[in-house]
């Protein structure tokens, strides 16, 4: 089953905690992650959910863009865990053009069914 099809199952499942759970959903795809540099883009979103919220999803998957560009800058606004920023940079600097790209349209589908989710979060809490 792909990441989004999993993902997507989650919304029904999501109450007050569903950062959280979201969270943990993330780290457990991320400890069966077929590549590296999948388990480290997972592993900085739910840490990022962990520390900002909600937010901390787009914060995640914004920094991760922009280390695919080379700009290191922001992943500590994201995450204070050096273990992972470091993962997460090392994956992603030794990825070759063709998977940079790859990383980019899942890090993308990731993100909008993140977001789909979230909304649905709303929505019941509203």
């Amino acid at each position: 089953m792909s990441y989004k099809k999993k993902l997507s199952k989650l919304a029904d499942k999501v109450g007050e905690e569903g950062v959280e759970k979201l969270a943990d959903v993330l780290d457990k795809e991320a400890s069966k992650a077929d590549e590296p540099w999948k388990s480290a883009v997972l592993d900085l979103l739910a840490d990022g959910a962990r520390r900002h919220g909600p937010e901390g999803f787009d914060m995640a998957k914004n920094a991760v863009e922009r280390l695919l560009d080379g700009d290191t800058k922001d992943i500590r606004k994201v995450t204070s865990n050096l273990l992972i920023a470091s993962n997460l940079l090392a994956q992603l600097q030794n990825a070759e053009a063709d998977r940079k790209d790859r990383a980019r349209k899942w890090l993308a589908a990731i993100g909008q069914t993140i977001g789909e989710i979230l909304k649905v979060v709303v929505k019941t809490v509203l």
